[in-house]
């Protein structure tokens, strides 16, 4: 099992990319059809990803959880969308999150 990798995504105010950019960059990372069980158990389960938005101390903040093995995968998919887009390797946020004293979460389908 490989080990995750948590990534800040920080885009300038001033950046007036669409943000319907981000929905082919999520339909790359992602797979767009149904594998069986039996071809997962042979060749192996795809990648996972976790996109995730923190609202800590008045700002909000972007996340996305990968494969440490897929981070260069990510950053070259995000920079060609979004050039002025500022990527940084981080610790884990959920532990940043859990230090507050009023915790609200929710879950977007």
């Amino acid at each position: 099992m490989s080990t995750f990798s948590f990534l800040q995504i920080r885009n300038p105010k001033d950046d007036e990319t669409p943000i319907e950019a981000a929905t082919q960059i999520f339909a790359s990372l992602t797979p767009y059809q149904f594998i069986p069980l039996w071809k997962r158990l042979i060749f192996g389960f795809p990648a996972t990803y976790s996109f995730e938005i923190y609202f800590l101390n008045q700002t909000v903040y972007f996340y996305l959880t990968c494969p440490t093995d897929k981070v260069t995968l990510v950053q070259s998919l995000l920079s060609s969308s979004f050039p002025q887009i500022k990527i940084q390797k981080t610790t884990d946020p959920l532990e940043i999150v859990l230090k507050n004293k009023n915790i609200s979460f929710g879950e977007m389908v």
